[in-house]
């Protein structure tokens, strides 16, 4: 090729190559460089999209007090690059943060990542007071803004604690009602287009907000609930304590307090321990309450009647395991009311082992004993149960089972099944919420039948043997004026594979009236530590009923017996 030829081919290659470049040159301006700009003009003449998030729904009581509620605290930020006086801005925001000038000079000064770009946006404080704030805004600093942050408050403090759970920083529920209905809580969020120069602002959507939940809870029965087991730890010296009321005609919560309890509105500060509702998430061995059960069941199947009479020689053994009465009593020859009421173990064992043990664990699976309640609260656990087959059980488990050791249950799951005795042997589904209100749709909860583990006669028949026990034999448990039917229990805690040497749980399971009970309760003493003989159920859980029930039925407006006598007659000469 003529060098004249080669020198043109050079000269339109290099032009091509020029070309190519200069395009190359634009393209990376438009899509890199100007990208942002050329958004902006698009979303000014076409319009622009825009996420717009729901409100949380709140949580009610069931007289409309407010549990909890979405609100607004506030985020301090900076952009570094149009402070001023970083140091001196950083000096002011501290004596408003009520912190030191270091630690949030770092945040206003520009700086550039290695590689990378300098910073233009930084978090001085995540979340402050609406007060706070504002002391901010005053201040008028160059660069430092103030932004709204959804948040979560609780009006009620520690009050339901449990009940309620807590909502972390993005808003998510967890544990309690906050996690079991956080989806219909939250609501739907939705993306909205504007066209701001030819329409205004036009929305195609709005957000769905949060479902409002109305609870079978009631908050000045908690208050009082919450103040009786407060004091009950301390008079024992207590380490810890539970106590649910619940309306037995339609397993409705009117109460569920546990201590020690926590802020939700300060959940990142309290010892994670505490976020576990011992009511639903915490399993006990139930000791002698759960011999109301084996009563139940052996009435049931025909095994033995109220007067049926054993020989209590004060020991028995049961797959080679001696078991003795709680007072390493012997009684002689017992009929199963004395047994109830001087809650005997060797009684309980005894009629377990007449029925055996196909009839007694079918019973106990009946009353749903190592199954979920179904109550609507976020993190229940089962518990547990040994069956034959299971590998683990063996025969001494029969004996032990039947007066409420070697098995584990959660006290909402023991107070359940204790329940169906006080409604007529018909267990339903226990619950806290009444009523989601979801827009213009109302959902109303209704009682769910979970079983019939025993017949209407036998839970009479049993209903007045918890009546005799707790006339002749726990005093401590009277509520003036009324009858109770009830059962204590003082069980051991199981540590490491054995028994803890001193250490036990009191508790006391009691409804009235016990002709149409209207509520039962349950109370639990974690480890009293004062001395040694007000240790059991009689003389700790018991006098924590009675105080507590002397309160409820003037807020319930539960009529006297005196009052309810009076009221069957004049309904009958009608």
């Amino acid at each position: 090729m003529p060098p004249s030829s080669r020198r043109r081919m050079l000269i339109m290659l290099s032009a091509q190559i020029l070309v190519v470049a200069i395009i190359v040159a634009r393209l990376v301006t438009l899509q890199v460089v100007q990208e942002q700009e050329i958004r902006k003009e698009h979303a000014l003449v076409y319009g622009g999209e825009e996420r717009l998030e729901p409100i949380r729904g709140p949580i009610l009581d069931r007289n409309g007090a407010v549990l909890a509620i979405t609100g607004y605290d506030y985020r301090i930020t900076a952009a570094p690059n149009q402070i001023q006086d970083a140091r001196a801005s950083a000096s002011m925001l501290a004596s408003v943060l009520i912190t030191k000038t270091y630690n949030i000079l770092s945040r206003l000064e520009p700086w550039v990542p290695d590689g990378g770009d300098p910073v233009l946006y930084s978090i001085v404080a995540p979340r402050v007071s609406a007060q706070t704030a504002q002391a901010v805004r005053e201040l008028g600093l160059p660069g430092i803004s103030v932004e709204p942050v959804p948040s979560r408050h609780y009006p009620q403090g520690r009050l339901f604690g449990h009940v309620l759970g807590w909502v972390d920083m993005d808003m998510n529920g967890n544990s309690g009602l906050e996690g079991n209905y956080n989806r219909e809580l939250q609501g739907d969020a939705v993306t909205v287009r504007q066209f701001p120069i030819l329409f205004g602002q036009w929305e195609v959507a709005r957000p769905r907000n949060g479902a409002t939940l109305t609870l079978t809870v009631d908050r000045t029965v908690q208050q009082v609930t919450e103040q009786v087991l407060a004091d009950a730890l301390i008079r024992y010296q207590a380490r810890s304590g539970a106590i649910i009321v619940m309306d037995p005609r339609t397993f409705g919560i009117l109460a569920m307090a546990t201590l020690p309890s926590f802020d939700p509105s300060e959940f990142f500060r309290e010892d994670p321990r505490l976020l576990i509702n011992p009511c639903v998430s915490g399993w006990f061995e139930p000791g002698s309450i759960h011999k109301v059960l084996t009563m139940a069941a052996a009435i049931d199947s025909g095994t033995v009647g109220p007067e049926t009479t054993y020989e209590d020689r004060g020991v028995l053994e049961v797959g080679g395991l001696p078991i003795y009465n709680w007072d390493r009593g012997a009684y002689g020859t017992t009929d199963m009311v004395t047994l109830l009421a001087k809650s005997l173990n060797v009684g309980a064992a005894t009629i377990a082992h007449w029925m055996g043990q196909e009839t007694f664990y079918r019973y106990m699976a009946a009353f749903g004993l190592g199954e979920y309640t179904g109550i609507d609260l976020d993190a229940e656990v089962v518990g547990r149960v040994k069956r034959p087959g299971d590998g683990l059980w063996t025969e001494a488990d029969l004996g032990t089972n039947a007066f409420g050791q070697g098995l584990a249950v959660t006290p909402l799951q023991e107070l359940v099944a204790i329940s169906a005795i006080a409604n007529g042997g018909v267990m339903l589904q226990p619950h806290l919420v009444a009523e989601i209100r979801d827009g213009d749709q109302i959902r109303q909860f209704q009682p769910t039948v979970l079983g019939r583990p025993i017949s209407e006669r036998t839970a009479d028949t049993v209903v007045e043997m918890m009546m005799q026990a707790v006339a002749r034999e726990v005093a401590a448990a009277a509520v003036p004026g009324y009858t109770i039917a009830g059962k204590t229990g003082t069980a051991q805690i199981a540590e490491g594979g054995v028994y803890h040497p001193s250490d036990v749980i009191g508790t006391f399971v009691g409804f009235l009236p016990p002709e149409d009970p209207q509520v039962i309760v349950l109370v639990k003493i974690d480890r009293p530590q004062n001395a040694m003989h007000e240790r059991w159920g009689s003389m700790t859980a018991a006098p924590v009923f009675s105080e507590l029930v002397q309160h409820l039925v003037v807020l319930l407006d539960i009529p006297p017996d005196g009052e309810r006598a009076m009221d069957r007659v004049a309904a009958v000469g009608q």
